[in-house]
Parts: structure tokens; sequence; C-alpha cells
């Protein structure tokens, strides 16, 4: 029930690691739609395990350690 945008930003501000959130917006309209994200951060184990799996497909660190 959400746009692939708002599923990103829903599942980057569900991280308590995440203190700023930066979105790009042009309109007023783009920023509404981003922020109806909030109306839905919650994932569940499938949904968080399909999102790791694309993106350990694609190369990148979702959990880099810290230095």
């Amino acid at each position: 029930g959400q746009t692939l945008a708002q599923m990103a930003l829903a599942w980057v501000v569900k991280d308590v690691q995440v203190a700023t959130t930066v979105v790009g917006a042009r309109t007023i309209e783009q920023l509404e739609e981003n922020v109806r994200a909030l109306e839905n951060t919650l994932f569940s184990a499938d949904e968080l395990g399909e999102i790791d799996e694309y993106a350990d497909d694609l190369g990148i660190t979702l959990w880099p350690p810290n230095p």
C-alpha cells in the first residue's frame, strides 16, 4: 500500500540508528507523499528479509561495522 519511495523512507526512519533523513522534493505534492511514508513504518520479518535480499544481491552493506 505504499509507493517505492514511501517504502524506502519508512525503512530508513524505522531504524533508531538513523538520526536524520534527507528527502528531495520539488513540489508540495512530493513532500506530502514523502510524509505519508510515516503512516506505515512497520515491516514484517518477511518484508525485511526481502529488502535485505535485494540489498545483498546488489552488494550493498546495510549494516557496516563501526570504525
